[in-house]
């Protein structure tokens, strides 16, 4: 529930970089108030892309609140983003993804997407130090 703040502060630290940010639904819903941080610091190559399902998949495929209801393009633009967009269909998303990535930030796109298939939740690996220090190893090289 934290990827958009992670985001900010790897953009933050490196401004140089553009980051993009791959968050879901449900996990936006519970760290909301970081867009309105984000469109306070106006980060210049942020592109947040979130896919929304309608559900909790991580925990289990429970529907999140204002399924169907919420706009999260709308509250991004509203928080200061830039811009922000949602896409159906995935031919709209791939020929607007050039202009996403080339558009001063902070930029929202919101693909509508369907619940994936139930998989194996390895709690103890993702969270590993040999995970976090690859991550780590990830975000210290150049490029």
């Amino acid at each position: 529930g934290q990827a958009s703040s992670h985001a900010l502060g790897l953009a933050i630290g490196s401004p140089e970089r553009q980051i993009i940010v791959l968050d879901g639904d449900g996990s936006l819903l519970m760290n909301l108030g970081s867009l309105v941080t984000i469109g306070e610091i106006q980060p210049a190559q942020f592109l947040h892309l979130v896919f929304e399902n309608g559900v909790y998949e991580v925990n289990g495929n429970h529907p999140i609140p204002g399924q169907g209801r919420v706009d999260f393009a709308s509250i991004a633009k509203s928080a200061g983003y830039c811009s922000a967009h949602s896409f159906d269909k995935l031919t709209d998303l791939k020929s607007e993804l050039p202009q996403l990535l080339n558009s001063k930030g902070p930029v929202m796109g919101v693909i509508k997407v369907v619940p994936g298939t139930k998989y194996p939740a390895d709690y103890e690996y993702i969270h590993s130090h040999e995970v976090r220090r690859k991550f780590r190893e990830a975000l210290n090289r150049a490029g």
